[in-house]
């Protein structure tokens, strides 16, 4: 006997009812813009006045100034290996006026030549019975095989000055000056703590009024 198979399968029924009962799912509506023409408010701050941008400018332009002063008669002759001198009179009016900064660079004594202006140690007591430093312009150098001396004057003087300079008095050749401005370094560490101080205190007034400034709401209408 063979024995036979049968494919077993399963009709399915094509009378499914179509009215099953459905569930609509909820809608959620993410946050947009709103439609009715009104976008959403933006805070900000009300624009600075020309008159304080103005200031501002200003007082960076201050600051700026102070510092490269600064540097200009402190850093740049301890960098160099020269002095920092304020003239105290006359004598190289107009060149050089009384109240000027005069910074010098060192130099060999051999190198110089008539024209120069040289800070040199004067070998005649002052006022005070002390030795002092005087600078003057060299109107006449002395060469010998061994040596080399100069006779200076000033400016402002119609007479050479009395005793010549010999080499080991020179202490530089003035490499610039800055007019009437002696009495800032004699005073300048209080005029960089007042300046600091000056710039913090701006700073925090600044801060202080940025904080407690109220803000403007602003928005599109349509």
């Amino acid at each position: 006997m063979t024995a036979s198979t049968e494919d077993v399968t399963q009709e399915i029924p094509t009378n499914v009812p179509t009215d099953m009962p459905t569930e609509e799912m909820p809608v959620v509506a993410a946050d947009t813009a709103r439609d009715d023409g009104h976008s959403p408010r933006k805070r900000s701050t009300p624009p600075r006045s020309p008159v304080r941008r103005v200031a501002g400018w200003i007082g960076g332009l201050v600051v700026l100034a102070a510092v490269a002063l600064a540097l200009s008669i402190t850093v740049v002759p301890a960098v160099v290996g020269g002095r920092t001198l304020t003239v105290l009179s006359g004598s190289m009016s107009p060149t050089i006026p009384a109240g000027s900064v005069v910074v010098t660079k060192p130099v060999d004594p051999a190198s110089l030549h008539v024209g120069d202006v040289i800070t040199f140690s004067s070998r005649g007591p002052d006022a005070l019975g002390s030795s002092h430093r005087v600078t003057h312009r060299i109107v006449a150098v002395d060469r010998t095989a061994e040596s080399v001396s100069f006779t200076t004057r000033g400016d402002a003087n119609e007479a050479v000055d009395a005793q010549p300079v010999v080499a080991d008095d020179v202490i530089g050749k003035v490499w610039f000056h800055l007019p009437w401005l002696g009495w800032a370094h004699g005073r300048l560490p209080q005029i960089m703590l007042l300046g600091g101080g000056a710039v913090l205190l701006i700073i925090g007034v600044g801060a202080l009024r940025s904080a407690l400034r109220p803000s403007i709401e602003t928005g599109d209408n349509g």
